[in-house]
C-alpha cells in the first residue's frame, strides 16, 4: 500500500496518536482561562492573603475621659471620644461626682467612682456599659469611701483605694458575686494599678511604687521606679510602661530597661494611657500654666501632639472646666 509495510503504518499511526492526544491536552488547559459571557472570574484566596485582608480592616477604639470644674456652661461628667478627637458623647452626668473613669479589659464595662444617691461625703465604686447604660453600683461602704478603680486582666475583679481617716489602703472586688475584700493593712498603701500578668502595683506612703500579689501577699518595693514616680500604666501587650517622672512623661521596657523620657513639656501631668496598639498615649495635663487642663493624644516617640478635648478656663473670674482622669479602650 503505497510503498508501505505493515509495520511502518503502525509506526506511523502510534505518532499520530500521541500528536493528538498531547494537542487535546493543550486546548483543554487553554479553555480553562476563557470565561464565557456574563460569567466572572474566581481566584482561590490563599489564608496569607485572608489575613492581610483581615489586617486592613479599621478597628476601633475610644477614649473615656472625665471632666469637672465650675458651671460655666459646659456639660461636666464621663464622656467618651474617637481618639482623633470626633464623636464626642456624655454617658454620665456630674451630679453624683463621677470620676476616674476605667476601660475594662475586655471593652464590656467602664468602672467609676462617685456618690451613691443621697450622700454627700462617701464615694463608691460603680460599673456601667460604654454607652452609660446598666450602671451598677459594686461597693458599699458606709463609713470609708472607695476610689481610683482598675481592672483585673480578666475583667473580673476591680481593685481600688480605700479612704479612712486620712488613711489609704487596697481593696478588691468581685463584680459578679460583690464579694469585697481589703488586701493591705500597714501603713499607707494606695492608688493600686493591676498588671497584665495579675500582680497590683500600689504606692506606700504616696511616694513609692510597691508591687504584690493580687491577694495582698508577697509585698516589695518594684525596683524599676524610682522614688517620685507616678501613674505607670502598661500597654496592652505587657511589654512598655508609661509613666510620669518629675512633670515628663516617660516610657521603658516592661523590665525598666530602654527608658526614655518623652520630648513633650507640660506645665502639668495627670495622668497617662496607652492606646491598644501601644503606638499612641493619651494623657491630660496643661501645656503651660495658662491653658486649661485638656484631653491630648501623642506619638510614642512624643512626637505630633494633638489636643482632642479642649477644656475653658475663665481667667478673670477664677472659673474653668478641667479634665483630669483618662483610660483609652481595647479594640472595640
Amino acid at each position: 500500500m503505497f510503498g508501505y509495510n505493515l509495520s511502518t503504518i503502525i509506526i506511523i499511526l502510534l505518532i499520530g496518536f500521541v500528536f493528538f492526544k498531547i494537542y487535546k491536552a493543550y486546548m483543554r488547559s487553554a479553555s480553562r482561562g476563557k470565561l464565557a459571557k456574563g460569567e466572572k472570574a474566581v481566584y482561590p484566596i490563599s489564608h496569607k492573603y485572608e489575613k492581610n485582608v483581615q489586617d486592613l480592616k479599621s478597628p476601633l477604639s475610644k477614649i473615656v475621659f472625665e471632666r469637672s470644674g465650675d458651671n460655666i456652661g459646659i456639660p461636666l461628667g464621663i464622656f467618651t471620644i474617637n481618639p482623633e478627637g470626633s464623636d464626642l458623647r456624655q454617658i454620665m452626668s456630674s451630679s453624683s461626682g463621677a470620676a476616674a473613669p476605667e476601660w475594662s479589659t475586655d471593652g464590656k464595662w467602664i468602672a467609676f467612682y462617685a456618690a451613691p444617691k443621697g450622700e454627700l461625703f462617701i464615694v463608691n465604686i460603680f460599673i456601667m456599659r460604654p454607652n452609660g447604660k446598666e450602671v451598677r453600683q459594686v461597693t458599699n461602704y458606709q463609713d470609708c469611701s472607695a476610689a481610683c478603680p482598675t481592672w483585673s486582666p480578666d475583667s473580673k475583679k476591680i481593685a481600688y483605694c480605700i479612704t479612712k481617716d486620712a488613711k489609704n489602703q487596697v481593696g478588691v472586688v468581685d463584680i459578679e458575686s460583690l464579694q469585697c475584700k481589703q488586701i493591705t493593712f500597714e501603713e499607707s498603701n494606695g492608688y493600686p494599678v493591676w498588671t497584665p500578668w495579675g500582680d497590683i502595683v500600689f504606692f506606700k506612703n504616696h511616694n513609692k511604687i510597691y508591687i504584690m500579689d493580687s491577694d495582698g501577699r508577697n509585698q516589695r518595693e518594684y525596683d524599676i521606679f524610682q522614688e517620685g514616680d507616678q501613674e505607670p500604666v502598661w500597654s496592652r501587650d505587657g511589654k512598655q510602661i508609661v509613666f510620669t517622672r518629675q512633670g515628663r512623661i516617660c516610657v521603658m521596657n516592661a523590665d525598666g530597661s530602654n527608658l526614655r523620657t518623652l520630648p513633650v513639656k507640660l506645665g502639668n501631668l495627670v495622668e497617662v494611657s496607652w492606646s491598644p496598639d501601644g503606638q499612641q498615649i493619651g494623657f491630660t495635663g496643661q501645656l503651660n500654666m495658662d491653658s486649661p487642663r485638656n484631653v491630648y493624644t501623642v506619638d510614642n516617640s512624643g512626637l505630633n501632639l494633638k489636643c482632642i478635648v479642649e477644656n475653658h478656663w475663665i481667667k478673670d473670674k477664677g472659673k474653668e472646666v478641667i479634665s483630669n482622669d483618662l483610660c483609652w479602650s481595647p479594640w472595640l
